[in-house]
């Protein structure tokens, strides 16, 4: 068992003004570093300016600036189909245009499926 041991020496007062440079040292417990309001506003406006471009280069980019309207996945995932005769009028002279105005995507249906069929209506 252990057992307590205490300091039976007397107890001695510190010299005036030990505590309270010692408590300046160290500081308020709990302290967090106030950061001064302008800098906060600040840093919420970059926030909301970054957000409102990254909108407005969402809203800039439908899908009317794909060739055809079409993203690439979509022509080389249907490219088969396509090359079969495929799909409806207006899906085959989207995809048509697609080939036409996409270099990698025309590129990769000539290594494929030879000549691209031009789609009449």
């Amino acid at each position: 068992m252990v057992e307590n041991k205490q300091n039976t020496e007397a107890w001695q007062a510190c010299p005036p003004g030990t505590l309270n440079r010692l408590a300046e040292q160290i500081g308020p417990p709990g302290r967090v570093p106030v950061v001064r309001p302008y800098l906060s506003a600040a840093l919420v406006g970059i926030v909301l300016a970054v957000a409102g471009v990254l909108f407005v280069v969402m809203l800039d980019n439908p899908a009317d600036s794909l060739p055809g309207g079409l993203a690439c996945a979509e022509v080389v995932s249907g490219m088969e189909h396509f090359s079969a005769g495929g799909f409806e009028l207006e899906m085959r002279q989207n995809f048509y245009t697609h080939l036409m105005e996409c270099p990698n995507c025309r590129e990769r249906y000539l290594q494929a499926f030879g000549a691209i069929p031009h789609v009449t209506q």
